[in-house]
C-alpha cells in the first residue's frame, strides 16, 4: 500500500500520496489508503455490471461476501487466516461447515449461531482490511461503456450489454 506522505507542516498541513499527488481518504493518518490503491476513480459513478465485478485477490470469480470470506485463493494471508477461522469455529461447534452445504450458508448459519457470531465479525473485518490493501479489479474499458449503457423506465432499469451473438435486454428489477 502506498503510505500518505506530508507536504507541509503546520495548521494548513496537506497529506498526499507520493504517486498520484491527490488526496488520500480516511479521518487520521493511520487509516488513510491513497485513492489509487481501490482503483476505478477515473469512472467512478458508472455502472459495472455483476458479471465485470470481479475479485481484488484472485480475478477468477465475482467478488462477494461468500467468496471473499471462504472461497478466494488469491493470497496466502486469506488462506491462512480461513483456516485459523475454522479451527476458532470447529472448537465451538464443528458441525456448522459439515452440514451448510456451501459458503452462502455457511455466511447466514454463522451469522444466526450466537456462538459463532463475534468470530464471524472479527474474520470478515480482517477480510476487509486485507481487501482494502489491494486495487480493485478494474475490468477493460469496453466493458465499462457496454455495462453503463442502461436506460431507466419508472422503477425498472434496463441495461442493453452485447452477450455475444446479438443485444440482449435484462431487466434487474427495482431502480
Amino acid at each position: 500500500m502506498c503510505a500518505p506522505m506530508l507536504l507541509s507542516t503546520g495548521p494548513t498541513s496537506i497529506l498526499r500520496c507520493p504517486t498520484t499527488g491527490r488526496p488520500p481518504r480516511g479521518s487520521s493518518p493511520e487509516t488513510m489508503n491513497c485513492w489509487h490503491v481501490r482503483g476505478g476513480w477515473d469512472v467512478r459513478g458508472k455502472y459495472i455490471a455483476y458479471e465485470w465485478r470481479l475479485c481484488h485477490l484472485c480475478a477468477g470469480a465475482v467478488e462477494d461476501a461468500a467468496h471473499a470470506l471462504f472461497t478466494c485463493t488469491g493470497r496466502v494471508e486469506q488462506a491462512s487466516r480461513r483456516h485459523a477461522f475454522w479451527d476458532e469455529v470447529g472448537g465451538v461447534d464443528d458441525t456448522i461447515r459439515g452440514l451448510s452445504p456451501g459458503p452462502a450458508t455457511w455466511l447466514r448459519t454463522l451469522a444466526a449461531n450466537a456462538d459463532t457470531q463475534v468470530m464471524l465479525g472479527k474474520f470478515a473485518f480482517n477480510v476487509l482490511h486485507l481487501f482494502s490493501l489491494h486495487k480493485a479489479y478494474t475490468p477493460p474499458l469496453q466493458a465499462w461503456k457496454l455495462s453503463s449503457e442502461r436506460l431507466t423506465f419508472g422503477r425498472y432499469t434496463i441495461i442493453y450489454m452485447k452477450c455475444g451473438r446479438d443485444l440482449d435486454a435484462t431487466r434487474l428489477g427495482r431502480g
